[in-house]
């Protein structure tokens, strides 16, 4: 009787495919960030760790932004918005949720002939509004990369290691600059950089060679994954007001 309803659950997402495994890694390190960010401030290896997750779901969108315009990213972002606000009294800043939706809604109407505008866009975006929007509009160079690689550009690869190089740039200052004012040794920064450097190039690479296959089984953790990768924009609203509801309480 378990099998069977088992099966059933695993039968109303469909296949396992390539898209929800990379979802699934995004989710996985989104959470190991958020473990870092609200419980462990300290160890610094959960925030690095958790660099590799916003460039992939940027990515997935710039591949394929979907059909349908998902306003639960805003009912979502304005909650999640006011909580931060009322728990922590710190400046008003709008969550991750709208840069998401704001760069679905550029990926859908990017065209061939208005590419370059969305680069404008991306760095008057970040230097204008940073302060007040979760992850600026550095992130839109991501979605950018997952059209070039839906369109399979002639110049792909050169664009993946502009983009990339650029963002590993961006963060190793952001953190050089943060532990240089804690007086952090030497060792621990240089530390810091080379395992940076590492990620965005194990990221890159997973990126650049991304393809949606549509059916792969991965047997009894199928229904797993998929369950995961397919709620992934529930799952962020519930952990984040968990984590916040523990931590302001606790």
């Amino acid at each position: 009787m378990t099998i069977k309803i088992f099966s059933e659950k695993n039968a109303t997402y469909g296949n396992l495919n390539s898209w929800d495994l990379l979802k699934f890694l995004a989710i996985t390190f989104m959470i190991i960030d958020h473990i870092g960010f609200f419980f462990y401030p300290n160890i610094i290896l959960f925030r690095i760790l958790g660099r590799v997750s916003a460039p992939i779901f940027f990515f997935l969108i710039g591949f394929s932004p979907g059909r349908k315009t998902n306003y639960l990213l805003i009912i979502y972002g304005i909650a999640l918005t006011i909580f931060h606000f009322i728990t922590e009294q710190t400046i008003f800043q709008l969550d991750v949720l709208f840069t998401l939706f704001i760069a679905k809604y550029l990926r859908k109407n990017l065209t061939e002939n208005n590419i370059s505008l969305l680069f404008i866009i991306s760095f008057v975006f970040e230097m204008l509004f940073r302060p007040y929007i979760q992850y600026g509009g550095i992130m839109f160079l991501f979605t950018l990369l997952g059209y070039y690689k839906k369109i399979e550009d002639e110049q792909l690869l050169t664009k993946f290691i502009t983009i990339f190089g650029t963002y590993t740039l961006y963060l190793i200052i952001g953190f050089y600059i943060h532990f240089s004012m804690e007086n952090q040794p030497m060792f621990f920064l240089i530390s810091l950089i080379l395992i940076l450097a590492l990620e965005m190039f194990v990221c890159g690479y997973l990126l650049y060679n991304f393809s949606l296959k549509r059916r792969i089984k991965y047997q009894f953790i199928n229904f797993v994954i998929k369950a995961i990768a397919r709620n992934s924009l529930h799952l962020y609203f519930v952990h984040v007001i968990l984590f916040k509801i523990i931590t302001f309480y606790v």
